[in-house]
């Protein structure tokens, strides 16, 4: 084989290796942050803002927890109310090349939003799907499929089955530092009737592994 083609084929293979290591996790895509390594991250947008930790038990999943508070009940754009959520984290990496990553993630956790004088309080247990991809690099761009599934008492028990698609796009400074974007929408379904309601997420956010 031609010397030439031979130093391109290892000049290639070589940078393969150093970028699959340069993005050792991902936010928007199904890589976990690895086994025994923590990741930070942060977020605001609508519906509110949130601040996360994620730990690598396995090297393809990941344990954490997540706070929130919101202004958009919900990601719903017509029902503006304070409240907060305390969800944990679970995220499972069932495919990493390197360059295309695919994972599940379940977030199960309490909620509570205000209103004059009355609550709203419930479970919420979302499930979703994440496909990123290595589109230049150092960003890696995401395709999302959320169920962001919950359960509501006090001023209204009702199960809510929003259905949102969107991606998002993250940006690496360093290998542990990135930014990121995203942003998902989609009908909501309530089961008590009333039909769909339209909700959304937007949010710029950080995140670091350390």
């Amino acid at each position: 084989m031609n010397k030439k083609v031979l130093w391109v084929l290892g000049l290639f293979l070589w940078q393969a290796e150093v970028l699959a290591e340069t993005r050792a996790f991902s936010t928007v895509g199904g890589k976990t942050v690895g086994r025994r390594a923590a990741a930070m991250d942060f977020g605001v947008g609508w519906p509110g803002a949130h601040a996360g930790l994620a730990y690598g038990v396995l090297s393809k999943m990941d344990f954490g927890l997540r706070f929130s508070f919101n202004w958009g009940v919900e990601g719903s754009v017509k029902s503006v109310h304070p409240g907060m959520k305390l969800q944990g984290l679970l995220k499972a990496q069932l495919y990493d090349d390197g360059f295309l990553s695919f994972g599940l993630k379940f977030e199960p956790g309490f909620l509570s939003y205000f209103y004059s004088g009355s609550s709203l309080w419930g479970f919420t247990f979302p499930i979703g799907a994440q496909l990123g991809w290595v589109a230049a690099d150092p960003i890696v761009v995401g395709i999302h499929v959320d169920m962001p599934m919950y359960l509501t008492f006090g001023r209204g028990s009702s199960l809510h089955i929003p259905l949102l698609m969107g991606g998002g796009m993250e940006y690496f400074f360093t290998s542990s530092l990135l930014m990121n974007f995203v942003l998902k929408m989609g009908p909501s379904f309530n089961t008590q009737g009333g039909g769909a309601i339209f909700v959304m997420e937007a949010k710029v956010g950080l995140a670091y592994r350390f």
